[in-house]
């Protein structure tokens, strides 16, 4: 029986496995140590997190100027791997700029107009993952 190999990964590689070719990903996210929960979010292209919440402005309120982490995960049975990315950064309020730019994101943004009207962007200090061959179960939130 071959034993699980883990490998840290670097932040570039982080990214590639967050943005990945989804515009949008589920994460678990935690505001000030609270227990997370788990949300959509849009990775962006410089490795910080927009998560909008349409015109619901209660994560904004709450979060604000407040550490968050957030962690994705991503279990690949077939190949027997499994990745994890965690983040830590300070969050603020959307701002119209925050909106996903590229030409997959925008289509999916112009989709979701009201969405992008509350929420927060995570600016993230810290993006860390791990990547774990030869795992055979998946795992669980």
């Amino acid at each position: 029986m071959a034993s699980a190999r883990s490998r840290d990964l670097t932040r570039r590689e982080c990214l590639e496995l967050i943005r990945g070719r989804r515009p949008v990903r589920m994460a678990a996210v935690s505001v000030g140590g609270r227990a997370p929960v788990r949300v959509a979010c849009f990775p962006l292209p410089d490795g910080d997190i927009a998560i909008p919440t349409g015109t619901d402005q209660s994560l904004a309120r709450a979060a604000a100027g407040r550490p968050v982490t957030v962690q994705f995960e991503q279990d690949n049975p077939a190949e027997q791997e499994r990745w994890v990315v965690r983040g830590a950064g300070k969050a603020r309020p959307l701002g119209q700029r925050d909106r996903p730019r590229t030409a997959v994101d925008t289509g999916i943004a112009l989709a979701m107009t009201y969405a992008f009207e509350n929420g927060i962007r995570i600016d993230v200090d810290e993006l860390v993952g791990e990547r774990v061959s030869g795992c055979r179960e998946p795992t669980s939130w």
